[in-house]
């Protein structure tokens, strides 16, 4: 269990992860005491005794929050899937996307009389990159 806890605080969650963490990083290898166990067996526990782990990872962010260290929400991810038209004509580089920008800000009308005495120390053309580098 220890070794979960552990691999979770730093952000491996991956059974193969895990084993290749016990053989490389000595941490693991204190917490596992130079034992390492196989990716099968990580998973194997992990899915027999999910709903105590479940329980100890509810447990360890009750009190974390009471302590103030974390803040506790809920989380909603939208797996919404919307169909695009991504059509290779529609592509642009990042040449073409620079030239169409600063065209676009050198095309642009005069701000009315009301702004005219707000002076400007630098417009937004001139942030425009004069060289585009390109992978």
């Amino acid at each position: 269990m220890a070794l979960l806890l552990y691999a979770y605080a730093r952000g491996n969650r991956s059974s193969r992860g895990l084993e290749r963490a016990c053989w490389e990083d000595v941490a693991f290898k204190v917490i596992t005491s130079m034992r390492t166990p196989d990716h099968s067996t990580i998973a194997e526990f992990r899915r027999r005794h999910e709903r105590d782990i479940a329980e100890l990872f509810d447990d360890v962010l009750g009190l974390c929050r009471e302590a103030g260290l974390v803040s506790v929400g809920v989380i909603t991810i939208d797996g919404t899937k919307i169909k695009a038209n991504a059509s290779m004509d529609q592509n642009r580089s990042y040449r073409e996307l620079v030239t169409i920008i600063a065209g676009s800000y050198a095309a642009r009308p005069a701000p009315p009389s009301r702004y005219a005495s707000v002076k400007r120390s630098r417009s937004i053309a001139s942030t425009a990159p004069s060289t585009v580098h390109t992978r």
